[in-house]
C-alpha cells in the first residue's frame, strides 16, 4: 500500500480485504469497501455535531434509521499519547506545500501544517480534528471581523448561534487555581494587558453527572 495514505485509512482497507478473504465473499464491485447512507469526512467540531444529529434519524420511509459513517484520516489519541515536550514535537508534524503532492514528515502527524502562497493553516490530524490541538478553547470572534458580512451576521446577529453552540459543546470558564492560568495572567498584567479566562469545551467527571472543566 502506498504511503500516501495515513495508517488508519490503510488499516481500514486492509481489514476489509482480509474480511472478504476469510468469508470468501468478494464484493460485487471490488472498488467498494463500504456502503452507507451518509458519509461525513472529518471528525472535528462540525463533523461530529453533524454525525450526532443525523445518526438514528429515519430517512427511508420504513422506519429504518439512516446509516452514518465518519471517515477520519488521522489516528485516535488516548490520554498520555500526546507530545509533551519540544523534543517529541517533530515526530507529530506533517506539512503540505502546493508544489508537492505528498506530505512532508509523519503522514499521521497530529499537527497538519498547510503551507500556501498567501496563507498558512494549522489543522488537527486525528480523531477529534482541530479540538486536539486548539486546547478546546471556545472563543467568540471579535464582532469587528464581521463588518463586511451581510447585515444579519453583523452587530451581534450571531450571538444566539454562539450561545447554542456553547451550550451544545458544554463550554465553561476554566476553573480557578490553575497554575498555567495564574502565570499567564501575571504575564499579561506585566505588559499592561487585560486578561480574561478562556471558555473550554473539556468535560471532567462522570458522564451524565455534574462536571467542571
Amino acid at each position: 500500500m502506498a504511503n500516501d495514505y495515513s495508517s488508519p485509512i490503510d488499516d481500514l482497507i486492509q481489514a476489509f480485504l482480509k474480511r472478504n478473504l476469510e468469508h470468501g465473499t468478494p464484493p460485487a464491485d471490488p472498488m467498494v469497501i463500504h456502503s452507507t447512507d451518509v458519509l461525513i469526512v472529518g471528525s472535528g467540531y462540525g463533523a461530529s455535531v453533524a454525525a450526532t444529529r443525523i445518526a438514528g434519524l429515519e430517512g427511508r420511509g420504513d422506519g429504518t434509521p439512516i446509516g452514518v459513517t465518519v471517515l477520519e484520516r488521522g489516528r485516535e489519541y488516548a490520554v498520555g499519547e500526546f507530545p509533551n515536550t519540544l523534543g517529541e514535537l517533530p515526530g507529530h508534524v506533517r506539512a503540505l506545500r502546493p508544489s508537492t503532492p505528498h506530505p512532508i514528515g509523519n503522514p499521521d502527524g497530529l499537527f497538519d501544517l498547510r503551507i500556501g502562497e498567501d496563507l498558512d493553516v494549522l489543522v488537527g490530524n486525528g480523531l477529534g480534528g482541530g479540538s486536539l490541538i486548539n486546547a478546546n478553547v471556545a472563543a467568540r470572534p471579535d464582532r469587528a471581523i464581521f463588518h463586511t458580512w451581510p447585515a444579519p451576521y453583523r452587530d451581534g446577529g450571531l450571538d444566539s448561534t454562539f450561545e447554542l453552540i456553547e451550550t451544545l459543546l458544554g463550554a465553561k470558564d476554566i476553573e480557578e487555581g490553575l497554575p498555567k492560568w495564574g502565570a499567564l495572567d501575571r504575564l499579561g498584567q506585566g505588559f499592561g494587558w487585560t486578561t480574561s479566562k478562556a471558555r473550554l469545551t473539556v468535560t471532567r467527571g462522570a458522564a451524565g453527572g455534574t462536571t467542571r472543566n
